[in-house]
């Protein structure tokens, strides 16, 4: 018998439609004594409350159609219809019924685990189900997940693109990825929540046998797990043209993990992350491959906030022309370094506000680094960058602060604990090179400076961590204030300004001589 290309139940007055799929034979479909098969079709379904009394009803037979309200109970979220076949097919999801046939669940633009059998009360386990919906929608259904789905094992795309929603939270058993993006490119993801008990982590992009391209990753909150989101690539296989972003992540080693593995020559370059707050021990890292050549490049990170960061804000390694811009960061800080650099060159660093805390170092240079771009400012107890600081190989900045900030220029573990409402500038000069730092045009009696600190400079420190090239400090209008002649390396100096009857004067204090 002839293959049916399509089969439609409808009732005469339109209050029910259906479709039988294309894969039914009709020589599957049983016909009683004297029946046609227009007959067939014109009957009415079969309703039950639940998935269990569909497997329990006998009458059942290949062709009928049957509906669910739900799958343990009416309103469940589970509810499905169905088309009754004699035989197996395990590319779709089938429900074996108590006489032998199956019952097969037909999807139209959506598939919830729930109608597989999740229960989403956040305690019992959903893996199995979850991913079973991930495998059958592949590139042709939505997957929506709602409800609160508790997982043992790790959910992967990893066989086509796939669309998937979860509206609920997903929470973590094990120490375990909580989603896996898995050498597929294409993926459209949207993740409410990830809760943990600081075990697993977020989510793992993966390419290892193919490159990872066109996902885009919209995730809600991750909360307490060790890593908030990896992206990972090995093999000469890259991750590229990517969109992610968050609102928040709450996480114990890292917000974001760009990393690339120990074989070939593999690339992340050019992906956009949108924030989102991190808190983490490190909110940002890239970890360089023994075999990598390509460096991290063109990635952007745009309006993210780091808090309660407990070890290194930005920890960059072998990259090249990353931008992160808008950024905030605030004084629940408690590590040693906002950003370190380590063989970096061409990155554009651009913050909105960052607020150290007075003993702070704010940057770390290791190895070689080339025009490192700063941009910015910093609120009380930090430093504004009004244009532009561009670090330059070994070392080299042309800054101009403003307000009462603290500046460290250089990697080095002193800093001034009682600079209270004073500049600290810390800075080494390579030869050959000029450092120029512009003194705020607050420096003088303006009352109508407003801030938490004092409204004018009345001193400020200078360390000078080591002095090859020049280094003057000037005022607004270029007029050098203290010169290079009066700086030696390896001192720490207080300048204090007083107002004489032509205008304001200052005076330079050596206070230690050993200080680096």
């Amino acid at each position: 018998m002839d293959k049916l290309k399509y089969i439609k139940l409808e009732q005469q007055d339109g209050s029910y439609s259906a479709s039988i799929p294309l894969s039914v034979d009709a020589e599957h479909i049983d016909m009683e004594d004297g029946e046609t098969l227009v007959n067939k079709i014109n009957k009415k379904p079969y309703y039950y409350n639940s998935v269990a009394d569909m497997k329990a009803d006998t009458k059942l037979k290949a062709g009928d159609m049957a509906i669910t309200e739900g799958y343990y109970e009416p309103n469940d979220s589970g509810s499905g219809e169905y088309v009754i076949v004699s035989t197996q097919d395990t590319s779709k999801h089938q429900e074996l019924l108590n006489n032998g046939f199956y019952a097969t669940l037909l999807l139209n633009e959506t598939i919830n685990p729930k109608q597989l059998g999740a229960k989403a009360d956040g305690i019992t386990n959903d893996s199995t189900f979850i991913q079973k919906a991930i495998n059958l929608a592949s590139n042709k259904y939505k997957v929506i997940c709602n409800g609160n789905h508790a997982i043992s094992s790790t959910l992967v795309f990893g066989t086509s693109l796939c669309n998937f929603e979860s509206c609920g939270d997903i929470i973590l058993l094990n120490d375990i990825d909580a989603f896996k993006i898995d050498n597929i490119s294409g993926a459209n993801i949207n993740i409410n929540h990830i809760t943990s008990t600081n075990i697993g982590n977020g989510i793992h992009i993966l390419a290892d046998t193919n490159i990872v391209a066109s996902l885009n990753l919209n995730v809600g909150s991750i909360l307490n797990t060790k890593k908030g989101i990896i992206l990972e690539s090995n093999n000469t296989k890259g991750i590229q043209y990517n969109k992610i972003s968050w609102n928040s992540m709450y996480t114990t080693e890292h917000g974001i993990l760009l990393k690339c593995g120990n074989n070939g020559n593999p690339w992340i370059n050019e992906n956009q992350f949108y924030g989102g707050r991190i808190s983490s021990a490190i909110g940002i890292e890239t970890q360089k491959g023994t075999e990598q050549t390509d460096r991290f490049n063109g990635n952007k990170f745009f309006n993210f906030g780091l808090e309660g960061i407990s070890s290194i804000g930005i920890k960059l390694n072998y990259t090249q022309c990353n931008i992160f811009k808008n950024f905030r960061a605030t004084e629940s800080f408690t590590g040693s370094h906002w950003f370190s650099f380590n063989n970096c060159c061409e990155d554009v660093i651009k913050w909105e506000s960052v607020r150290p805390g007075l003993t702070r170092t704010l940057f770390e240079f290791i190895g070689t680094n080339e025009f490192i771009h700063f941009i910015g400012f910093m609120r009380a107890g930090g430093v504004i960058i009004s244009e532009e600081a561009v670090y330059q190989k070994n070392g080299w900045f042309d800054i101009k602060p403003l307000y009462q900030p603290q500046l460290s220029l250089y990697n080095n573990d002193r800093t001034i604990d009682s600079c209270y409402n004073g500049l600290f500038i810390r800075a080494g000069v390579d030869d050959n090179k000029t450092l120029t730092v512009i003194l705020p045009d607050i420096m003088s009696n303006d009352s109508s400076v407003s801030g938490s600190l004092s409204p004018y400079l009345t001193y400020f420190f200078i360390g000078v961590l080591y002095k090859g090239g020049t280094i003057n400090f000037v005022d607004g209008e270029n007029n050098i204030i203290i010169g290079d002649s009066e700086l030696t390396a390896h001192k720490l100096y207080m300048c204090i300004r007083y107002t004489i009857s032509s205008g304001n004067a200052y005076q330079l204090i050596v206070l230690d001589t050993n200080y680096f």
